[in-house]
């Protein structure tokens, strides 16, 4: 068994399909995934779909699937969401009546802000100025379907939290002892890795035109899909439908 953990899907079914086909995955590998499998490309509901049948899929929230998960139970869709992708999830998880609808609001309220694996923690953002103790408490809050998104709280800042991987890369000091897994910020082609370990960053532009990434924890051996754009020709992720 392997321990994986994936970058930002946004809607790129073709290029989770491909980097995992690519890593030679299977049902024994257990995936770990950094967030945001809403918005950006059209086939969310395909993904969704996927991910729930996995054995051994262990994700975080992030915050375009707090937006989704608000669409499916109360059918919030603010014009920040539309415009940031949104468009393509609301045409994607049209395909589903409303019972399932319910149901996938309930499994994405299912996804912690934070997994502790004992090795490393796994969040979308960053750890806000939390401390180790602190994100422990956070990863065991019972969510909601519905959820309000309020700055202050410690699920917002979770998701939203981009200081300290730019704190990192300016040369400040790290709050966290542990390894500190992430999505969230595009940084390039490639999946960030500081040079001690303790800090990746995964989100390699897949939800605009880059790839999607596949990360070994153990080995640090790392995959990507093809360039989601090639996939979707002539797509505009953040355009409406």
């Amino acid at each position: 068994m392997r321990r994986l953990a994936l970058g930002d899907v946004h809607g790129s079914y073709k290029a989770l399909m491909d980097v995992l086909e690519k890593a030679s995955f299977s049902d024994e590998d257990e995936l770990f995934f950094v967030g945001d499998v809403a918005d950006g490309y059209p086939d969310v509901f395909e993904c969704l779909h996927f991910f729930l049948g996995l054995k051994k899929f262990r994700p975080v929230i992030g915050n375009h699937d707090i937006w989704l998960q608000n669409y499916l139970s109360a059918r919030e869709s603010s014009t920040a969401w539309l415009n940031q992708g949104g468009w393509h999830t609301v045409k994607s998880v049209g395909k589903a009546g409303k019972r399932e609808m319910l149901m996938l609001a309930e499994y994405l309220a299912s996804w912690p802000y934070v997994i502790d694996t004992g090795r490393e923690f796994i969040m979308h953002g960053g750890p806000a100025g939390f401390s180790q103790d602190e994100l422990l408490l956070i990863g065991g809050i019972r969510r909601h379907t519905y959820e309000k998104q309020e700055f202050g709280s410690a699920g917002f800042d979770i998701v939203w939290d981009r200081t300290y991987l730019m704190n990192h890369l300016q040369g400040e000091e790290r709050s966290i002892a542990k390894r500190v897994v992430i999505g969230h910020t595009p940084v390039g082609s490639k999946p960030y890795v500081s040079d001690d370990g303790l800090l990746v960053a995964l989100d390699t532009g897949c939800g605009w035109d880059g790839r999607l990434t596949l990360f070994d924890l153990d080995t640090g051996r790392s995959w990507q899909s093809g360039q989601s754009e090639k996939f979707y020709p002539g797509h505009n992720p953040r355009g409406i439908c």
